[in-house]
């Protein structure tokens, strides 16, 4: 019932427009890149791009670079446990490995973001966040780093 309640149509639109553009984006890329025979056709494209629509975070923008990410740690995941795959656990063992890395990478940024989310809405918090940030580049770059990846080597898709 509380969905009626709080249901915003401009919320709303603004979210389906960014998935519609993103599916269709990423279904041009896809059909693209199946076309030429390239690794990462249609399927995976047309995922990734509406994943990372969904996902994108409005105060670090980090969305695509998650969804990269966590797509990244599900290959590798996958592999990992490939040939136990069939058995009666495997399955299991797989998600949660997925979990257990997904939660070793993005909870620390993903608590930082929840932080600045919470600051941002209280008026004399965000004005202390934003005098910090102007004083102190220190502050500035280590804020920023708490909101993006650690690593530094370029991705590969």
């Amino acid at each position: 019932m509380r969905f009626i309640t709080t249901f915003q149509a401009y919320d709303f639109l603004d979210t389906l427009v960014s998935l519609s553009a993103a599916f269709v984006l990423g279904t041009l890329i896809g059909a693209e890149r199946q076309y030429r025979l390239r690794t990462a056709g249609l399927r995976t494209n047309v995922l990734v791009a509406v994943g990372a629509a969904a996902f994108v975070d409005p105060f670090t923008g980090s969305g695509m670079l998650m969804a990269l990410e966590s797509g990244e740690l599900a290959a590798h995941s996958i592999v990992r446990h490939r040939n136990k795959l069939l058995e009666e656990y495997g399955s299991r063992n797989l998600c949660d490995d997925y979990a257990r890395e997904y939660g070793q990478k993005f909870d620390s940024r993903l608590r930082v973001c929840d932080l600045l989310r919470r600051v941002a809405f209280k008026p004399r918090l965000a004005q202390l966040a934003i005098t910090l940030c102007g004083a102190s580049d220190r502050f500035r770059h280590r804020l920023a780093r708490a909101t993006r990846s650690s690593a530094t080597s370029p991705r590969t898709i």
